[in-house]
């Protein structure tokens, strides 16, 4: 009997300690500056000059809009 009691207090204290000691780390913050990031490729999709215009067409059904 008294070994049962021991036995259940050491896994007690082992199942408490182990849980108490998964707690996950806080989250590190966003960065505050991004630094410069230029268009690249992206530059011939979103930048366009005053007065043009574009053609879309859907990949899906071939369809101009």
């Amino acid at each position: 009997m008294k070994l049962l009691k021991l036995t259940l207090i050491i896994f007690s204290l082992s199942a408490i300690t182990a849980l108490h000691s998964c707690k996950p780390e806080p989250p590190d913050p966003p960065p505050t500056d991004l630094g410069f990031s230029g268009l690249g490729e992206a530059k011939d999709y979103v930048y366009f000059k005053k007065g043009t215009w574009w053609v879309y067409q859907n990949t899906r059904t071939k369809e101009y809009n």
